[in-house]
């Protein structure tokens, strides 16, 4: 207790400290030189230039998009038709729930990623054991704590008319493919 005490006392010194600094002494520390800057761009460039997913036959086009966003507000991806992956990766919340432990048909064992910028990242998932986003996707979608899909049903689903004209566009009747085959395309 005495130790905290310490730090908390030790900090507020310094914060202290910080607040009496004259704004130019403090802006003037806060100067790149040349070289640091040099050495920050050279992990550029920047911003980023947007690609598409190489591993992704529909990465970027415009109708793949659209059947995406679909796809993931509805509740038909999950076992019980009421869970969507904006259930958890709710917009409004960063694409988060906001919670400490994620809730899908049970209590999950870590909380919900947020879809910030993904396209920059290199693995997916909390253990970081899917090198594409593709394949990331189709975990909570079958994974019996989470969404729970069958992969059999989900010709049901993509056969549907909401969905069966898109998706018919870019890949071809679900009814013609894998239930695995579906699985990728989703």
């Amino acid at each position: 207790m005495r130790h905290a005490r310490a730090l908390v006392s030790t900090v507020a010194s310094g914060l202290i400290a910080l607040s009496v600094l004259s704004q130019s002494a403090f802006s003037e520390s806060l100067v790149l030189t040349q070289n640091e800057i040099a050495r920050v761009l050279s992990h550029g460039p920047w911003p980023l230039h947007p690609t598409t997913d190489l591993s992704n036959r529909a990465s970027g086009k415009p109708e793949a998009i659209a059947l995406g966003r679909n796809l993931f507000f509805s509740p038909r991806l999950s076992a019980n038709g009421q869970t969507s992956c904006g259930s958890c990766h709710q917009p409004a919340r960063n694409f988060t729930d906001g919670m400490a432990r994620g809730e899908g048909f049970s209590t999950l064992d870590r909380n919900t990623l947020a879809l910030q910028n993904l396209r920059y990242h290199r693995w997916f998932g909390w253990d970081g054991k899917s090198d594409n986003l593709w394949a990331q996707s189709i975990v909570p979608i079958v994974h019996a704590d989470e969404m729970a899909l069958q992969a059999d049903t989900l010709v049901d689903v993509l056969s549907d008319p909401i969905f069966e004209p898109a998706y018919t566009t870019l890949f071809g009747s679900p009814a013609q493919h894998s239930s695995e085959q579906n699985l990728v395309n989703v």
